[in-house]
């Protein structure tokens, strides 16, 4: 078969190949080898029909000697020609694309107007959707929603707000830091999904965790919807408009100076304490809570793994019998010493040494004038320590009337608490403070209104707990002889609890009355039992759990196992509906209630095909008070960034070189915390 000078060259360019490494071989060396003949040329085909030998063989017949000699110029200007194709070739390729991406573009926003909450699957199931990347088309969506707000409702959003309210597939956890605009972000996102995606008012469901936050959220809503508005409410609310209980419904409201709950459990404790029964074990109790270490019990963490629990009580410091939290295991065998031997002391009392505050660590005054000074040092040895340790004797030595005495950790680890104390009392007698060993009714009688304040806060805050867990007493009952108390005081207090737990739902049910976690565990189990229609505001509200298609949940990081059991059984009910949760784990405060953040850390494991968002930007602070909070949290999570461009300020007051004015010290009475932070 015959074949042109240009196909021939084409044959040996193909035969060749890897022009972009070997061009300047090719066109300097090897042509001009074979135009004049000592090339060696190989005689099978590679990459072509025939051979390399065949090729240059038919090409020289082809051409005249002229043109066989100019062979490397008619190479070169057909390499040029084809790579000049090859470039229009691309360019054409690259326009092409380039139309088929703004015409892919055009159907995701024709999709966005249309059917906002099907624009994923419009996406994804078009043929061209390798054209734009997943980051590209999330951005693209949550530019549509910052436009949208802007032009329709007049809201700014950040690329993260927009972001967050764009997410339309299944369940969704948004992590807003604080001052990152939670609420704009959640209120707004029924905005859209109302007014541009169609979603009927009836099938959202906007929920808080108390009334006031539900009020703001929807007062926001009407003044961009009027009154067509979606279902706004805290939990309690939508628990109450399911069961409508005819019982008086008992709570507690700080702002309305309203206890109703406080003073239903408080009865019930009062009956103890005046019991034959229940007093001694009481007193017992109290007096073992303030000798022992009870912050345990306090916090309601029997519940905690061992290495939790010992890290807590790490925390927290030492509390005597009196109430101070001491600074050291010492200082609370020293406080609880004194009190039990009758002896009235200061702790930390102030004086003035040198233009600064000095407050030893007990202070016993002795009639008319002067008394006894106790000081725990640290451990010796520390030059900077010893010398300030000396500076005290000094200026006790000076004062006249005042005795110092010392003591340092060495001698509560070498004498025992017992030898310790035996030691103290004789130092006391020696400096001519009496010294009388009191019985437990009169230690009892000096401590017990703020011990029983306190044992009623702790019983109230049991009982709490215990009524977020849906407990009955048997079920306590049970809890308890499985747990192995840490202390002779945590297994009074657990007995004693059990007893009080009981006589307080027998007391809601003797009065007809409820509370509002008994309230939500009803809720719970009318759901489950079919029930999904609610009515609120004397009939003006109605609704259907049934037909709910989302739900948002504002302050998340609060959410508890009782919360979580009424989304659980909404979603029973209701299969297609969507969670949009949002809340900072930053700012969860409320683990003493129940709340518990496993919900929040774990989130992907309570909901299904989830996501999650972050909003990180700070909008209210300056720049160095999120630095700082920053710094609090660090490795805590996604961190937060500064908006707003001035520094700010954080100030630092050493207490010790504080100095309150005449009039300050007239108001305060002696406290310099105050007027230090005013």
């Amino acid at each position: 078969m015959e074949y042109t000078a240009l196909e021939l060259i084409d044959e040996l360019i193909h035969y060749w190949g890897r022009w972009d490494l070997y061009k300047e071989y090719y066109l300097t060396v090897l042509i001009p080898s074979i135009v004049d003949g000592s090339a060696q040329l190989g005689d099978t085909p590679l990459r072509c029909r025939m051979s390399e030998k065949e090729i240059v063989a038919q090409l020289k017949q082809n051409l005249s000697p002229e043109e066989w000699s100019r062979l490397p110029i008619l190479f070169s200007e057909r390499v040029a020609w084809k790579e000049h194709k090859q470039r229009e070739a691309e360019r054409q390729r690259e326009l092409e694309e380039q139309e088929r991406r703004r015409a892919f573009r055009a159907r995701l926003r024709d999709a966005f107007d249309s059917d906002f909450l099907s624009a994923d699957k419009v996406f994804t199931g078009d043929p061209d959707r390798q054209l734009i990347s997943d980051e590209e088309y999330y951005d693209l969506k949550a530019r549509f929603v910052q436009d949208w707000a802007s032009r329709e409702i007049h809201v700014d959003l950040d690329p993260e707000q927009a972001a967050a309210i764009a997410a339309s597939e299944g369940d969704i956890l948004v992590v807003a830091r604080a001052g990152s605009g939670k609420t704009r972000t959640l209120v707004t996102r029924a905005i859209f999904l109302q007014k541009h995606c169609g979603v009927s008012p009836g099938e959202l469901l906007l929920l808080a965790f108390n009334r006031s936050a539900a009020d703001e959220m929807r007062k926001r809503l009407r003044a961009a919807i009027g009154d067509d508005l979606p279902h706004v409410m805290d939990f309690h609310q939508l628990a109450y408009a399911l069961v409508h209980p005819e019982e008086e419904l008992l709570y507690d409201q700080p702002s309305a100076d309203r206890f109703n709950l406080s003073r239903e459990a408080q009865e019930v404790i009062d009956q103890h304490v005046r019991s034959k029964k229940w007093g001694s074990r009481i007193r017992d109790l109290m007096l073992a809570h303030f000798r022992e270490d009870w912050e345990r019990i306090e916090a309601g963490g029997f519940h905690l793994a061992m290495d939790e629990l010992l890290a807590y009580r790490r925390s927290l410091p030492r509390e005597t019998l009196r109430g101070e939290h001491g600074k050291s295991f010492g200082e609370k065998v020293i406080a609880n010493a004194l009190l039990e031997n009758g002896v009235d002391y200061r702790y930390e009392r102030n004086f003035r040494w040198n233009g600064v505050n000095y407050r030893p660590d007990f202070t016993i005054l002795k009639p008319p004038r002067g008394g006894v000074v106790i000081e725990c040092f640290g451990v010796k040895g520390n030059p900077d320590y010893d010398e300030m340790a000396q500076q005290k004797r000094e200026f006790w030595a000076q004062r006249q009337g005042w005795t110092l005495i010392e003591f340092s950790s060495q001698d509560l680890a070498k004498r025992g608490v017992d030898g310790f104390v035996h030691h103290l009392l004789q130092k006391l007698e020696q400096a001519g403070v009496p010294c009388r060993q009191l019985s437990d009714k009169e230690i009892w009688d000096r401590i017990k209104h703020r011990a029983i304040d306190r044992f009623t806060e702790a019983m109230t805050n049991f009982i709490g707990r215990c009524r977020k867990r849906n407990l009955s007493p048997e079920e306590l009952e049970r809890m308890v002889a499985r747990h192995s108390p840490c202390s002779s005081a945590e297994e009074l207090f657990l007995d004693v609890a059990i007893s009080v737990y009981r006589g307080y739902l027998q007391l809601l049910a003797a009065r007809k009355k409820e509370d509002f976690d008994g309230l939500m565990w009803r809720a719970v189990s009318l759901i489950r039992s079919g029930q999904t229609q609610f009515v609120r505001d004397r009939g003006r509200e109605r609704g259907n759990l049934a037909n709910l298609r989302f739900m948002m949940i504002d302050e998340f990081q609060d959410f508890s196992q009782m919360f979580f059991e009424l989304v659980d059984a909404i979603r029973s009910v209701n299969q297609r509906i969507r969670f949009f949760c949002v809340g900072d784990d930053w700012q969860a405060i409320n683990a003493f209630a129940g709340s518990e953040l496993r919900f929040f850390r774990d989130f992907d494991r309570y909901f299904r095909d989830t996501s999650q968002c972050v909003l990180p930007i700070n909008h209210r602070s300056a720049r160095s008070i999120v630095e700082l909070g920053n710094a609090i949290m660090f490795g805590r999570g996604v961190e937060a960034e500064a908006c707003r461009k001035e520094e700010g300020w954080v100030r630092l007051c050493k207490l010790d070189e504080f100095k309150p004015s005449p009039s300050e010290e007239d108001r305060h009475k002696g406290d310099e915390i105050t007027p230090a932070i005013l």
